[in-house]
C-alpha cells in the first residue's frame, strides 16, 4: 500500500475538522480535554504534525504517514504520542526535557518537591510516560516550509518557556496550542511558568490577523476571535480581582489556597492541583506587590 493510500485509509479511522485545503484539526480524546489534546495536521510535501496527545487509539493510524512530528511544548498531554513517530522536532528552550522522567519532573519543578510523591500518584492515574529524543531544535519564531505552506512558530512563553503557536500567514490559520481560549483561563501552575509572559503572549496572539484558530482542547474559532482572546485574558484579571478582594483582611498563601480561586475543591482531592493553585497564586501575588496593590509582611499579604 503506498503511503497516500495509508494516508487516506487513516483520515477514514480518525475524527478531524478540516480548517483549510491540507490543514486538519485532529480532535483529540475526549474532545481534547485534558489529559488529552488536539492535533495539527498539515498534508503537504512534507506531513507534519503538531503535537501527539490525542491518544494513542487516534494517532496510531497515522504511525508511517507523518514526515515530521513538532511539539507546541513540553507539557505531557502534548507528548504522549511521540514514540510513535520517528522524526521530532521540539523548541531550543525545550530541548531534551521528555528524554527520560526525571529530566522531565526535573524541568517542570516538580522534583525533590514535598508535594512530589502525590504529584506522582496523581501522574499515574492519567499518563504513562514514555521518553522520547528529538531529532531537531528549531529556533523560536523560526519558519519552515513544508511545501505550498508555510508556518512559522511564535514563541508564547508564559504557559512554559518554550511555549510555541503555529501561523501561516497566507491562509490566516493560527494553532495557539495551550493559548487555548477554555473557559477555565490560563494555565500557570508549574514554577517554571511565568503570568507576566503569559499575559503578553495572549496579547502579541491578538495582534496577528487570524481567519481561524484552533487550540489543543477547544474547537475552531472563525468569528469573534479577538473578542476570545480578550476573554480568556481577562480571566487572569477576574482572578486578581478575587485575589484582592479576599485580601481586605490580611491573609497568608495558604489561606488564599483554600478559597479555591483557580480550582474547584473537589478537583483538589489531588493534593498536586492544590500545589498547582499554589503556584499560580503566588504569581499573582508576586505581580500585585510588584504593581504597588499589596504589601507582603513575612507570611502575610496586605492590600494598600
Amino acid at each position: 500500500m503506498s503511503r497516500q493510500s495509508k494516508l487516506s485509509e487513516a483520515l477514514d479511522k480518525i475524527d478531524t475538522i478540516q480548517l483549510d485545503e491540507g490543514i486538519f484539526q485532529v480532535v483529540g480524546k475526549n474532545s481534547g480535554t485534558f489529559p488529552y489534546c488536539n492535533a495539527l495536521l498539515i498534508l503537504d510535501e512534507d506531513v507534519v504534525l503538531i503535537d501527539s496527545g490525542c491518544g494513542s487509539e487516534i494517532l496510531t493510524p497515522l504511525k508511517g504517514c507523518v514526515d515530521i512530528l513538532i511539539n507546541s511544548h513540553y507539557h505531557i498531554d502534548h507528548i504522549l504520542g511521540n514514540s510513535l513517530f520517528d522524526e521530532l522536532w521540539v523548541v531550543e528552550e525545550e530541548a531534551g526535557v521528555t528524554s527520560s522522567f526525571e529530566r522531565y519532573k526535573q524541568y517542570a519543578g516538580i522534583l525533590g518537591e514535598p508535594v512530589e510523591k502525590e504529584w506522582l500518584a496523581w501522574f499515574h492515574d492519567w499518563f504513562e510516560f514514555f521518553p522520547s529524543t528529538h531529532t531537531r531544535a528549531f529556533k523560536a519564531n523560526q519558519t519552515f516550509n513544508f511545501g505550498e505552506t508555510t508556518w512559522q512558530a511564535v514563541h508564547t512563553p508564559g504557559h512554559s518557556p518554550g511555549h510555541c503557536c503555529f501561523y501561516e500567514p497566507e491562509k490566516e490559520i493560527m494553532f495557539s496550542s495551550d493559548i487555548d481560549l477554555a473557559k477555565f483561563g490560563p494555565w500557570y501552575g508549574n514554577p517554571n511558568a511565568d503570568l507576566n509572559d503569559f499575559i503578553k503572549s495572549i496579547k502579541k496572539i491578538r495582534d496577528f490577523d487570524i481567519r481561524t484558530i484552533t487550540t489543543s482542547h477547544t474547537f475552531p474559532i472563525r468569528k469573534g476571535i479577538k473578542e476570545s482572546l480578550d476573554k480568556y485574558l481577562n480571566v487572569i484579571y477576574e482572578r486578581e480581582n478575587k485575589i484582592l478582594s479576599f485580601l481586605n483582611d490580611d491573609m497568608t498563601l495558604d489561606g488564599l489556597e483554600d478559597k479555591n480561586i483557580i480550582y474547584r475543591q473537589d478537583q483538589k482531592r489531588y493534593k498536586a492541583f492544590a500545589w498547582f493553585e499554589s503556584k499560580m497564586l503566588e504569581k499573582h501575588l508576586d505581580r500585585l506587590v510588584a504593581m504597588g496593590k499589596i504589601e507582603k509582611t513575612g507570611p502575610v499579604y496586605k492590600i494598600l
